[in-house]
């Protein structure tokens, strides 16, 4: 029975983790998002600390990371 609800917590978790997340600036062409991730990636890249560097990076750009979920109300 224990396994059960640690298999059961576990995948719940899994889900809610899967969650579509984008970042997301209010006023933002397709071409101007594209450049920022793309610099964002090569810093983070640069510095070789992967996503906290480029979360750092979008952040300080103006970007919010949200769910779609979000963004669709």
């Amino acid at each position: 029975m224990k396994s059960y609800l640690v298999c059961i917590i576990t995948l719940l978790t899994l889900f809610v983790g899967c969650a579509p997340k984008t970042w997301q600036k209010d006023v933002v062409t397709q071409i101007d998002y594209e450049r920022d991730k793309l610099a964002c990636e090569e810093e983070a890249n640069a510095v070789g600390y992967g996503h906290n560097v480029f979360n750092i990076c979008m952040k300080s750009k103006g970007y919010s990371f949200k769910t779609k979920r979000d963004i669709q109300q």
